[in-house]
């Protein structure tokens, strides 16, 4: 394994642990997620910043196009951010959102376990928003129609060794979606057992545009009855 790859993943189980320790929630939204295409990390601003040489955080290592993002919070770099395997990019968030951006109708979704332990997440959901929130979206998840915006994923071992006494296991899931100008994706822990997201503002998230397509409207009732399983 590399030093580089090393580094990340012990500073990301760190970081995972931590967060964890103290935002404790019926429903956590404390698991990585991110695609498995080319995507601009859209950072918050009053979180991150983007930093180039000569500045003394700059790490070349760590650059995309001779640019790189630092945690002005936790004063370090993000190294779980750098978990997708095709970053391309990074710009400030207009939503004041941590989200992975792509434009797509069709993509894989990675959920990451990460986690200084083995350990079992049960209960997993995965969360499909429509943007703006009174579209009408379809959406198939695995080639399968989803007929609500909520769905159960099967739980997640996290039992694979990476080095350092950490352990990473992931999962993928294929998604194919029209009909919004925009979706949004969070996976979270569902601990309450309701199918409802109440996790507050998850770490990160997925945002995928479509341009090609027209938005179809809807109720607010319509859209929000989705939200189950």
């Amino acid at each position: 394994m590399s030093t580089k790859k090393g580094i990340v993943l012990i500073t990301l189980a760190i970081a995972i642990v931590a967060v964890g320790a103290g935002t404790p929630s019926a429903n956590e939204p404390l698991l990585l997620v991110y695609p498995d295409q080319p995507a601009v990390f859209r950072y918050d601003p009053a979180r991150y910043e983007v930093v180039t040489a000569p500045d003394p955080k700059y790490n070349a290592a760590f650059a995309i196009s001779n640019a790189m993002l630092w945690d002005r919070v936790e004063n370090r770099i993000p190294y779980e951010i750098y978990r997708a395997p095709h970053l391309v990019g990074f710009a400030p968030s207009p939503y004041g959102i941590s989200e992975y951006a792509l434009t797509r109708s069709d993509f894989n979704v990675i959920v990451d376990g990460f986690s200084a332990f083995t350990r079992t997440y049960r209960n997993l959901h995965i969360r499909f928003v429509p943007v703006p929130a009174t579209s009408f979206v379809e959406i198939f998840l695995d080639s399968e129609f989803l007929p609500g915006l909520v769905t159960h994923l099967p739980d997640l071992d996290v039992t694979t060794a990476v080095g350092d006494g950490y352990y990473s296991d992931s999962m993928v899931r294929r998604v194919t979606w029209s009909g919004a100008a925009g979706l949004r994706i969070v996976v979270y822990s569902d601990k309450d057992n309701d199918g409802l997201y109440s996790g507050g503002k998850p770490l990160f998230s997925v945002y995928v545009e479509e341009n090609t397509v027209s938005t179809e409207a809807t109720s607010w009732g319509a859209v929000k009855a989705r939200y189950r399983d």
